[in-house]
């Protein structure tokens, strides 16, 4: 962390001010800071720099993340101006609490899936991912597994897909697999936008013990072409309340499936 020689003010302590503006700076030259690292460089303590990152994620500046923050994610996709609301935060939060630890959990790609990536907590588990964005946020985490698919790499989902990406976790027999569907539909289940992302899919599931199918405030319903997992096999759906009726809501209970709204 550069800079840490002139981060005390002479005679005393930062005051609250100067530390939030020390601690945006570090999270926008370096794009994540370590609580301990930051307490360390102010001359305070943990818990001080601990409650200034729940005050500044609490005013929408950064994302509390295990050990520190990271700047908090603006867009959806790529290619949208959406951003994430204070819903998506609250689902992301609520996915988490589902892994367990020493557990296998294959981990859907998109941005999405990188602010679940960035809740997960230092327990011991194994995630799979095919995105090579949620590899990069976990690889230095010393008490997550990462397993990374390879495969060929789709530009359109940011994932790497296809029949390699398949065969290189044939072998694995994994406990949960968090889906990022673009919609849901009562009768026909998750619903995808990307062809490729669709037969990935399909091709995973004799691989997996659980569905859980997650549908942020982007999604729900859009208009979507591919359809490849079965309600038979989804265990939960995910979403915000502003996504699901009642009369939708009946409906997939009938089939089978929980649903938790957040």
């Amino acid at each position: 962390m550069k800079g840490n020689s002139k981060t005390t003010k002479k005679g005393g302590l930062l005051l609250t001010t100067e530390r939030n503006e020390f601690i945006l700076r570090q999270l926008a030259e370096h794009g994540a800071a370590r609580t301990t690292l930051l307490a360390k460089a102010m001359n305070v303590t943990d818990e001080t720099v601990r409650n200034d990152l729940i005050r500044l994620e609490q005013r929408g500046y950064l994302m509390r993340v295990h050990g520190g923050a990271v700047p908090i994610a603006k867009k959806i996709s790529t290619n949208t101006s959406k951003i994430h609301t204070a819903r998506d935060v609250d689902l992301a939060k609520a996915v988490v609490r589902y892994l367990q630890p020493k557990t296998t959990v294959f981990l859907d790609g998109g941005i999405f899936g990188g602010l679940i990536a960035s809740y997960l907590p230092a327990n011991n588990m194994t995630i799979v991912t095919n995105s090579p964005i949620i590899f990069n946020q976990l690889k230095d985490e010393p008490h997550i597994n990462i397993y990374a698919t390879g495969g060929l790499f789709d530009r359109e989902s940011n994932l790497f897909l296809g029949r390699r990406a398949v065969e290189s976790i044939s072998h694995m027999a994994m406990d949960l697999a968090i889906l990022i569907a673009d919609s849901f539909i009562p009768g026909r289940g998750p619903g995808f936008t990307n062809l490729g992302k669709a037969d990935f899919f399909e091709a995973i599931v004799p691989l997996v013990r659980s569905f859980y199918v997650v549908c942020p405030a982007s999604a729900y319903q859009e208009n979507v072409s591919y359809f490849p997992i079965s309600s038979s096999n989804i265990h939960k759906l995910m979403t915000i309340a502003e996504n699901i009726g009642n009369e939708d809501l009946i409906t997939i209970n009938r089939e089978g499936i929980q649903v938790e709204v957040v």
